[in-house]
C-alpha cells in the first residue's frame, strides 16, 4: 500500500488508518511525502513501525508513486492518495479476483464512492482497450502487480492525465485490467476545490491529451503524427480566436459602460 501525500497532514491519517484496517492482513504501508511543508512528518511518524515513511524532494504525484513502487516489497501495490481512503475489504476482494484471472490481467479497479462535497457513486465500465483509447475511466487506486508498476512507471513529465498514460502503456504492452463492480475506493470531493484535472484548463488538457496520443501512436495504429499535430494546431487556433473575441467583447462592454456614465453626467 503506497500512500502519496503533499501538504495533506490534516487528511493523511484517514488514508493510513484505512490501509492498516484492511481485512487482508499481510499489508505493507508506505507513505511517500513529496516534500510537504506542513505537519505531515509529525502526523505520520506517530504510527511508528506500522508505517514506512519516506520524505523526498517535491517532484509531483508520478514521481512519488514511482518512488514508492521502487521501495515496495510485496507482489502487489495499491496507490492511495492521502486525501482518500479504502473500504476495509478493498485489498482482500481485489486480490482474490486478480488471482482468478489470466496472466495478462495486470490490475483490478473498483467503483468510487465520493464523500465530503459529494456522495456520488461512479459507474465505470468494464475494461475495454478500445474505450481506453478515447478517454480514461480507470481510477489511480487499483490493485496492480508490483512488477508492472516498476517496469512501466508513471511518466513524471505529466502533471495531468498520468493515470491514463500509465494504463495505455500497460495496454500496449499486453496487460489489461478487470473491474470489480463495487464502490470500494472512497474518493474525497473537496468543498474548496476540485481535483487537479478539475483545475486544469481545457487548453492545457487538450495539449497533454495530444502528447499522450502521439506518445502511444503505435497502440493507436497511427503511422504518421501529422494529422494529430494538425488537429492540435487547429485547437490552438480556435482557443486563440476565442481569447481574442473575449478581449474584444470586454473592451466593447467597457467602452459602452464608460459612454453611458458620461451621458448621465
Amino acid at each position: 500500500m503506497i500512500v502519496t501525500t503533499y501538504n495533506y497532514g490534516r487528511f493523511v491519517t484517514d488514508a493510513v488508518d484505512s490501509a492498516l484496517s484492511q481485512t487482508y492482513e499481510n499489508i505493507e504501508v508506505i507513505v511517500v511525502d513529496d516534500g510537504s511543508s506542513d505537519d505531515t512528518n509529525e502526523v505520520v511518524t506517530k504510527y511508528g513501525d506500522l508505517v514506512d515513511y519516506y520524505f523526498k524532494v517535491n517532484g509531483g504525484i508520478s514521481s512519488a508513486r514511482n518512488y514508492g513502487a521502487k521501495r515496495a516489497k510485496g507482489d502487489y501495490i495499491v496507490f492511495l492518495d492521502s486525501d482518500d481512503k479504502l473500504d476495509q475489504t478493498f485489498v482482500e476482494k481485489t486480490y482474490e479476483l486478480l488471482l482468478e484471472e489470466s496472466a495478462d490481467v495486470g490490475y483490478v479497479y473498483t467503483q468510487l464512492r465520493c464523500f465530503d462535497a459529494s456522495d456520488e457513486v461512479t459507474e465505470f465500465r468494464g475494461y475495454s482497450a478500445h474505450h481506453l483509447k478515447n478517454s480514461n475511466y480507470i481510477p489511480s487506486g487499483c490493485l496492480v502487480k508490483s512488477e508492472l508498476a516498476r517496469r512501466f512507471h508513471y511518466d513524471e513529465e505529466l502533471a495531468v492525465l498520468e493515470d491514463w498514460d500509465f494504463y495505455l502503456t500497460l495496454a500496449e504492452n499486453g496487460f489489461i485490467g478487470v473491474l470489480l463492480n463495487e464502490p470500494l475506493y472512497f474518493y474525497r470531493k473537496h468543498f474548496d476545490k476540485g481535483s487537479t484535472l478539475d483545475r486544469t484548463s481545457q487548453r492545457r488538457y487538450l495539449r497533454v491529451r495530444h502528447l499522450i496520443m502521439v506518445k502511444h501512436r503505435t497502440f493507436y495504429g497511427i503511422r504518421s503524427t501529422t494529422w494529430h499535430w494538425s488537429l492540435y494546431l487547429a485547437h490552438e487556433a480556435i482557443f486563440t480566436c476565442q481569447q481574442g473575441l473575449t478581449k474584444v467583447w470586454a473592451s466593447l462592454r467597457s467602452s459602452t459602460q464608460s459612454s453611458a456614465a458620461q451621458t448621465k453626467r
